[in-house]
């Protein structure tokens, strides 16, 4: 499902909106008479049975869906971004009169299929400024703020909730949901909701059975209602961009002392004599630590810091944790701080061992940066595309060119450790074949530097990115034979998406 998060990476600069409001989407579903003997429900004894999609049903968001992006799939294939949030579809456009004919062919085509499309919530004159999902975007400004109906019935909510105050824990739960919906355009807005979350999941409350209990609000989580009552916070609102370019940071902890590394540069020390707190600790309050030695390097930029402890990363990139006291203080502190020195701050995981760029993505098993293309697939990449003569995500192992990027400085990479961190990157065919998770940042650079690239990409059509890489593409594309050309250290492979390569960029 569409995220607040992954909506703001989708807007640039100069964008045109439009969005398109379905009416009654899950009844737009059919149930096959052969189910519907499992939707059965009884009111003033008589039995009824759906025939389409009931509303509230578990399963019936992820059916509801799949069916949205099979029918914008289209629409994505010719270029055009549509972020799909069950029966809100968005759609964005570089120019007005682009705008206007893709929602006119929108519309029509969901017409065609089906649908009711609601015509009073729906956006249809485009515009570079649109209130979508509860939030206010703005392509002129490249900012998003949180919608003036949203900061009201947040601000009310939180008129309610104060501390040495009695409320019901179902009050507790709403103003909980309504923060985990507004934190992404609200500055710091997690790490406000941690204290107040971690409170109230010490209680046990049963969401169901115990949604009318009263309970008394501490002082504990004052500052964080606080945050969130102030409306100059709620309107501050948050940058539509995705960092291209980011400082790296290594950090590293032990129980006797901590280090790490920026640009080369190096520094360490040694942990006081008194009691040593847990090692998940140590591991924050080093990065804090190295982040403050060089501040000169890190200021008002873009800083991504390798670490090898999870809890670490996780604490940064989640803005604080429920789970231990100490760890959220460490951990806000450090946030605090970043919030007022850098222009964001992001952590990725690196085994200590291996220290391997491939292992960032996920905790175990072979890595999507372990495997390489057959060398008979890649001559029919060069045949067709041209030989390519930087690989930017490679390790030893696999790298296709004689010139490379890798993310361990233990492969000693000819052009240096971790591709995003240079720029500008060499004026020539590129090659990249990258974890998925990477493909947007990678687009952003391609969009901003102007480089070709050849890429190896699934062809995931519903993915919010797939709209912008087809729009890059300056030549055909290609498909593979399938997962099965795929090569690894480890012989097993999973998986049935189709991989294609194709060149992109802007063409030159």
């Amino acid at each position: 499902m569409l995220t607040t998060k992954q909506l703001l990476t989708c807007v640039q600069k100069g964008d045109w909106f439009t969005s398109v409001d379905l009416k009654d989407a899950y009844f737009h579903v059919p149930v096959i008479p052969a189910h519907r003997k499992y939707l059965l429900f009884s009111f003033q004894q008589t039995q009824y049975q759906y025939n389409r999609l009931p509303f509230r049903l578990r399963t019936g968001t992820t059916h509801l869906l799949n069916m949205r992006r099979d029918s914008t799939a289209a629409s994505a294939l010719s270029g055009n971004e549509n972020p799909v949030y069950l029966d809100d579809l968005l759609l964005l456009a570089p120019s007005r009169q682009e705008a206007a004919s893709q929602t006119e062919k929108l519309s029509a085509h969901l017409r065609m299929l089906g649908f009711s499309i609601n015509w009073e919530k729906s956006s249809l004159i485009p515009a570079q400024s649109i209130t979508y999902l509860g939030v206010d975007l703005n392509s002129v400004t490249m900012t998003a703020h949180l919608s003036l109906t949203r900061k009201e019935t947040l601000l009310s909510l939180l008129a309610h909730v104060r501390p040495r105050r009695s409320v019901t824990a179902l009050t507790i739960m709403r103003l909980l949901g309504m923060m985990s919906a507004a934190h992404a355009v609200v500055p710091l807005g997690l790490l406000h909701t941690r204290r107040l979350q971690r409170w109230f999941s010490r209680l046990k409350i049963d969401p169901i059975r115990h949604k009318r209990r009263i309970v008394s609000i501490p002082s504990s989580v004052e500052a964080d209602l606080s945050h969130w009552g102030k409306p100059h916070t709620l309107s501050a609102g948050v940058p539509l961009s995705r960092a291209t370019h980011h400082v790296p940071v290594f950090t590293d902890a032990s129980l006797s002392g901590w280090g790490g590394t920026c640009l080369s540069q190096t520094v360490g020390g040694r942990w006081p004599a008194h009691p040593v707190p847990h090692i998940n600790v140590l591991e924050l309050l080093t990065v804090w630590k190295v982040l403050v030695h060089f501040i000169h390097l890190v200021r008002d930029q873009h800083v991504l810091v390798h670490t090898d402890n999870t809890v670490a990363a996780a604490y940064i990139n989640r803005q604080g944790g429920v789970r231990s006291r100490l760890l959220l203080d460490t951990a806000r502190e450090l946030l605090l701080w970043a919030h007022t020195h850098l222009r964001s701050i992001r952590a990725v995981y690196i085994p200590g061992v291996l220290n391997r760029g491939a292992d960032i993505m996920s905790r175990g098993g072979p890595q999507d940066g372990d495997w390489a293309l057959n060398m008979t697939i890649i001559m029919q990449i060069w045949d067709k595309f041209g030989k390519a003569e930087v690989d930017l995500f490679a390790t030893r192992e696999n790298a296709q060119c004689d010139l490379w990027f890798s993310l361990s400085s233990r492969d000693d990479p000819p052009l240096g450790v971790d591709a995003f961190a240079h720029r500008p990157w060499p004026d020539k065919l590129l090659y990249a074949f990258l974890p998925v998770p990477l493909i947007p940042r990678l687009l952003d650079r391609i969009r901003t530097d102007r480089r070709r690239v050849i890429l190896i990409a699934p062809e995931h059509t519903g993915a919010h990115w797939f709209p912008v890489l087809q729009s890059l593409l300056s030549g055909p594309r290609s498909n593979s034979p399938g997962r099965r050309t795929l090569s690894c250290r480890r012989e097993e492979r999973s998986g049935a998406s189709r991989d294609w390569a194709s060149p992109s960029g802007l063409g030159r």
